[in-house]
């Protein structure tokens, strides 16, 4: 079982992530971005975008191995669905947010205007894309932070998984 934070850099999977890990510490929180990297699960590095290339199917096949037989309950911060294995994908949750806000954050990243917007337009396609997840849930990142978690949390307890 696992829930899925999805988005594209910027829109606050990452702190989203570490919200709901605050409250649910027998989760696993797992970052596919640096899983990758910690594990050497990519074939290459493009160094004008300064970002690892992911062997998806390497990727996909050693979190299978790795989770699936001990049963764990992961929470997984990615911003790309293909490496996660169907079976983990029992909840989605997509996090989107206005444009400008995600220009802005990646620039205070020091990211260049091409992989910027790169991921504009991957945000503009992350509101049509079938994720093949059991459930899926987008959310639109127009409100505090805090407020957005509150929620967030209450429908993953409440609604969905109960991690006892």
């Amino acid at each position: 079982m696992a829930i899925i934070i999805l988005g594209v850099p910027g829109t606050g999977k990452t702190t989203i992530s570490k919200k709901i890990i605050s409250e649910f510490p027998n989760l696993k929180y797992l970052n596919i971005t640096q899983f990758v990297i910690s594990n050497k699960l990519y074939f290459g590095y493009d160094k004008e975008r300064k970002s690892y290339l992911i062997d998806v199917n390497k990727t996909r096949d050693f979190l299978f191995r790795k989770y699936a037989s001990e049963h764990s309950k992961l929470l997984i911060d990615t911003h790309v669905i293909e490496p996660v294995p169907n079976q983990f994908r029992e909840l989605c949750i997509v996090l989107h947010a206005p444009l400008s806000v995600i220009r802005k954050r990646l620039f205070s990243r020091g990211w260049h205007s091409q992989k910027v917007d790169e991921n504009i337009m991957a945000e503009l396609m992350y509101r049509v894309l079938d994720f093949n997840c059991k459930c899926i849930i987008h959310i639109w990142n127009n409100e505090p932070i805090e407020k957005m978690a509150k929620k967030l949390l209450h429908l993953i307890r409440i609604k969905y998984f109960t991690f006892d």
